[in-house]
Formats: structure tokens, C-alpha cells, sequence
């Protein structure tokens, strides 16, 4: 089983970030994870909110395009 976030806490990854960057801080393989959680649901709403409007504006041409029909 693959975990490819927990490439971030392994000591050859650690050593070549510090090589690049003497202080450099590699983030734990959670604070990665929690950040893409966050970053996706804040995408998600983003999303959400979006597509509402459009369906809204659908719907309400849509009425507008039935009663000029008829």
C-alpha cells in the first residue's frame, strides 16, 4: 500500500531540504493532509456556490423562454 504523503517524513527527504536550505522545516505528512483538506473544501464551496448561480440563472431564463412560447 503507497502513502505518498508520508515521502515528506522520511530522513533522506528531511536531508536533502536541509541541504538545499539549511534551515529548512519539512511539514509532517498530517499538516500536508490538512492543508489538502482545507484547500479542497474551500474549492468545493467555491464550486458549489458557482454552479447555484448558474443553475439559477438557467432556470430563470429557461421560465423566461416558456412564457414568450406560449
Amino acid at each position: 500500500m503507497l502513502f505518498p504523503l508520508l515521502e515528506v517524513e522520511k530522513k533522506e527527504l528531511k536531508e536533502l531540504f536541509s541541504v538545499l536550505k539549511v534551515d529548512a522545516v519539512t511539514p509532517s505528512a498530517d499538516t500536508i493532509k490538512n492543508d489538502i483538506k482545507k484547500e479542497f473544501f474551500k474549492e468545493h464551496s467555491r464550486l458549489k456556490s458557482i454552479l447555484q448561480v448558474i443553475f439559477q440563472l438557467f432556470f430563470f431564463f429557461k421560465k423566461k423562454i416558456i412564457i414568450i412560447n406560449i
